[in-house]
């Protein structure tokens, strides 16, 4: 991952994405995600198969996946950003390519693109578990940009505490998550695929601390479609994210 930053190129990204094929396994996940958004009924009205397919189109097939601004709207979500192109990196199949909105249309209003602006339009209505002083201290914060966020976390991270976990991440080039990076991670890439990154008993510790104190944990992604977000001072795992 120490190479990532330096293939990072600034054409036009769509140049160098292809268009997926009938064979392809973006279409096979199209065809999953098509179901997803069907049942829930969250696309914006009116929206028909066109919109279903530019949704799609956010989906990379070459070893990773990639989730353009477009990809918001499967939660009726409208990235009013004038978007930067996305970063020329080489992808894997254990990573993800994000982008995080800075001023979003949802439900009618313009909004700051944050965890609680989130939470309001995430399909099942909440998540699961997002603690008080989290909500109240971070709730409102942005962080947009393009990320590449690993989807599993960093061999030998977890039992550590913050800050050797932090040294770690930093030796690989990288940064711990932000607590709404992490989020968007997980719901995101569910919503896709089905598959719950950080599953039952499974966190990222996060960069944000509550009072300057306890880390933000983020996981837990249980099968009744819940996603937990608190603060704890016990040493679990850690992603690495690299931002552009």
């Amino acid at each position: 991952m120490d190479s990532l930053a330096s293939r990072v190129g600034s054409g036009d990204f769509d140049r160098h994405v292809p268009t997926p094929s009938s064979s392809s396994p973006a279409l096979e996940t199209y065809s999953y995600a098509t179901d997803i958004i069907e049942s829930l009924g969250r696309l914006t009205v009116g929206a028909g198969r066109s919109k279903r397919e530019e949704i799609i189109r956010a989906i990379d097939t070459e070893g990773g996946s990639i989730y353009r601004p477009e990809a918001l709207s499967i939660w009726g979500i409208k990235v009013l950003d004038r978007v930067p192109p996305a970063p020329l990196v080489a992808l894997n199949k254990k990573q993800v390519l994000l982008y995080i909105p800075n001023m979003v249309l949802v439900n009618g209003k313009v909004e700051n693109f944050t965890l609680n602006v989130l939470n309001g339009a995430y399909a099942y209505g909440s998540f699961g578990f997002f603690e008080a002083t989290v909500r109240e201290q971070f709730g409102d914060a942005t962080a947009p940009g393009w990320v590449l966020i690993d989807k599993k976390l960093l061999s030998g991270s977890r039992g550590k505490d913050y800050e050797t976990q932090k040294r770690m991440v930093e030796e690989k080039g990288c940064s711990m998550p932000r607590v709404l990076e992490a989020v968007l991670l997980n719901l995101i890439v569910f919503a896709f695929t089905g598959e719950r990154l950080y599953g039952t008993g499974i966190y990222t510790c996060c960069m944000e601390k509550v009072d300057g104190e306890s880390p933000v944990i983020v996981g837990n992604f249980d099968l009744r479609n819940r996603l937990f977000i608190e603060n704890d001072r016990a040493g679990y795992g850690v992603a690495c994210v690299q931002r552009f």
